[in-house]
């Protein structure tokens, strides 16, 4: 049965007055909630609106709706607090929720942790190296030997930022072959971490347990695995040894299985609709390890200035443009060991 979840959002401001937000760029699910970053970059977006949101996550629900949460400190200018989300990953083990603020022209990037569901700050780190539209993503990776890191891409260097919460750190790695981080997935079936760029067909490889051994000034090596089978954004592997991504061209949502090589016999269609997939900002597993495309109905590519930010004020911003989660693949678990992958849309 085909089953498309939409996520509508209403933000409760000035005594209940409801907007509806226009672009989502990341999501986060931990229990029966959802988090979502609503980068302030965006000119769809209000600056004097959250940045980041937590809604109810309910996969049998079609609609999903909550007002605007305070806790989470993100006043405009103030840059202590949160300026613009951009990219959300959850440590459902700790019940700790990451952020990724890019910032902006007066505040500096940061990495942000929360603790869930107490919504209190536990750390935050400033990563001062970047400028506010630098910064492109985060993901964690979390083991019993090197504790829990966060790795940062960005879109501009051959460099990946590397944060330690063990030991309340981070650094920056050279990698050398010149790639740019800018999309990162890790796969713990062949341990390495996946770089790529949006607007490139080229795919690498890093060596996940030479990343994890870094220090500060260190460089890694990175091989060349093949040519995706177009530009694309959303990447991301799965628990049976695959790595998806959207293609942005032709709207689909592709999965290649990494033992193989990355040629396009060895590609799987899970889902092409442009009325689907028109604007996929991030793909993403949850708790279960079904896999989910966050679907915008509009594009945040025509929107970064600052000015065209401000222009925008809250009573003005009345998009009715949506948002929607689409299920891509189901992880079936059968009996206490037995797992089975079954791919295809729900």
């Amino acid at each position: 049965m085909r089953a498309i979840f939409l996520l509508y959002v209403f933000c409760a401001i000035a005594k209940a007055e409801h907007i509806t937000f226009g672009y989502a760029s990341s999501i986060a699910v931990y229990k029966k909630s959802a988090y979502l970053a609503l980068p302030r970059s965006s000119c769809y977006n209000d600056p004097l609106g959250p940045t980041l949101l937590e809604v109810q996550w309910n996969a049998d629900n079609s609609q999903l709706n909550s007002e605007r949460k305070s806790f989470f400190g993100q006043t405009w200018g103030k840059c202590s607090q949160l300026q613009s989300a951009i990219s959300l990953d959850v440590n459902n083990r700790k019940s700790r929720l990451w952020v990724l603020d890019q910032g902006n022209d007066h505040c500096p990037p940061k990495v942000v942790v929360y603790g869930l569901p107490s919504n209190m700050e536990l750390a935050k780190w400033t990563l001062g190296n970047f400028g506010p539209d630098e910064l492109s993503m985060l993901i964690l990776d979390v083991s019993d030997e090197y504790g829990t890191l966060c790795y940062v891409g960005n879109n501009r260097f051959d460099k990946l930022t590397v944060v330690s919460y063990d030991h309340r750190k981070w650094w920056e790695v050279s990698i050398l072959g010149g790639v740019v981080p800018e999309r990162i997935a890790i796969s713990v079936f062949d341990t390495k971490l996946y770089v790529t760029r949006d607007r490139d067909d080229a795919l690498f490889a890093l060596n996940l347990t030479e990343v994890r051994q870094t220090k500060m000034n260190q460089s890694v090596s990175s091989y060349y695995v093949g040519q995706k089978l177009g530009p694309s954004t959303g990447l991301v592997t799965d628990i049976a040894g695959g790595l998806n991504y959207y293609l942005t061209r032709d709207y689909a949502v592709l999965r290649w299985l990494i033992t193989k090589p990355l040629s396009a016999e060895n590609h799987e269609v899970l889902l092409q609709s442009h009325d689907r997939l028109p604007h996929v900002a991030e793909l993403f597993n949850d708790p279960q390890y079904n896999l989910w495309a966050l679907v915008n109905t509009v594009s945040n590519q025509d929107c970064h200035s600052e000015n065209k930010r401000h222009n925008f004020s809250s009573q003005h911003l009345r998009l009715e443009t949506g948002l929607s989660v689409v299920r891509l693949s189901k992880f079936v678990r059968l009996g206490l060991r037995k797992k089975l992958f079954v791919a295809g849309y729900y």
